[in-house]
Formats: structure tokens, C-alpha cells, sequence
């Protein structure tokens, strides 16, 4: 394993990595393309929901949180190498949509928290404390059903 990652953080990295493209593929499909904003957001949201709440994910998230007090390699490399990447995709998407004219996102980091917050709610939370099993497929379709309603409500023009 060292030989194809090189020590712990790397297997850890590349684990994320793997998972993060996931994700970004399901929004770089509709980036170039007329694809109704709804069902972009709700690919994307299926999928973030998917990634971000399966076992794997949540064991990655304990991880970095265990060690967090003893320092912040792992929550830095997650940020790095999963969350900012996919927080990047997510602005442009938006930032097209708002000059196509699809969407009203002036302030695109706003939106995006609000995104997440939308499709999450504190299911990510209770899942990481061990509160609550991993949401079946039809619960996470529901999940980014409503939040793609609730979010072109809020910024739909």
C-alpha cells in the first residue's frame, strides 16, 4: 500500500480524491449544457447527499475529527483534496447559471451554504455521531428533491 500512496495521508488522500470526483463528475456534465437547472441540482445533490453520508465518508470524517486536537493534517488534506474542489464546481455551476440568467446568486459562497444546508440539515451530524444509519436511496432522492425546491425558491428567477 505505501508503495502506491506513500504513508497514511496519502492512502487517506487519494480515498478522498476518488470520492470528490465522484461528485463533480454528477455536475460537470450539465456545466456546458442546457440542461434544466432543477435536474443539474438534483444529480449534484443526490450524489454530494450519497457521498457525504455513506459509511466510508463518515469514517473519513471521524478520522479527521479525532485528530483534530493533536493537529489538523487530515482536516486540512479533506478540505483540500475533497470539500474545496467540490465547492469549486458547485460556485462555477452557479456563477453560469447566474449569468445565463437561470438563477439570482449574487453572493455564490452564500449559496452554496445554503445548498448544502438545504440537503443535509443535521443528517451528516447524527451520522457522524452514530445516531442514525446510512439514509437509504430513496430517502437521498427525496432529500435532494426538496432541496432543489427549496433553493430555486430562493434563488430562482
Amino acid at each position: 500500500m505505501y508503495a502506491w500512496f506513500g504513508d497514511k495521508l496519502g492512502l487517506f488522500e487519494a480515498v478522498i480524491r476518488r470520492n470528490a470526483v465522484r461528485v463533480r463528475v454528477a455536475l460537470n456534465g450539465h456545466l456546458d449544457r442546457d440542461t434544466p437547472v432543477e435536474t443539474a441540482l438534483n444529480d449534484f445533490g443526490r450524489a454530494l447527499a450519497t457521498h457525504l453520508l455513506c459509511d466510508n465518508a463518515v469514517s473519513i470524517n471521524r478520522a479527521a475529527i479525532a485528530e483534530a486536537h493533536s493537529g489538523s493534517v487530515l482536516a486540512n488534506s479533506l478540505a483540500r483534496v475533497g470539500r474545496e474542489p467540490i465547492r469549486r464546481t458547485f460556485v462555477q455551476y452557479l456563477e453560469i447559471c447566474h449569468a445565463r440568467g437561470l438563477l439570482n446568486v449574487e453572493d455564490t459562497d452564500e449559496a452554496v451554504d445554503t445548498f448544502v444546508g438545504l440537503l443535509l440539515g443535521d443528517v451528516q451530524t447524527r451520522r457522524l455521531l452514530g445516531l442514525s444509519q446510512a439514509p437509504r436511496d430513496g430517502d437521498i432522492e427525496h432529500r435532494a428533491k426538496r432541496a432543489v425546491e427549496h433553493f430555486c425558491r430562493l434563488f430562482g428567477r
